[in-house]
């Protein structure tokens, strides 16, 4: 998380989009990621506006490997 935290103020503040984090700052687990998901929301200063959730039928799940839903924030503009 460490490495993660010091490359988000350079990726907010380029604006460009990313193709993918870098290996060294991928989450390894379901709660980094959404720690992740986390520090962007409070690094944005925007109120969170609703959730989008991914992977609800089964099937899906079951292709991705996942074993339940995943959500992220949608941050208001």
């Amino acid at each position: 998380m460490r490495r993660f935290s010091q490359g988000r103020d350079s990726i907010l503040k380029g604006g460009a989009p990313l193709a993918g984090l870098p290996e060294s700052c991928r989450p390894q687990t379901l709660a980094d990621g959404y720690a992740i998901q986390d520090a962007f929301v409070v690094a944005w200063g925007r109120p969170v506006a609703g959730w989008k959730v991914g992977c609800t039928a089964l099937e899906t799940q079951r292709l991705f490997g996942i074993e339940e839903p995943f959500y992220r924030p949608v941050v208001h503009d």
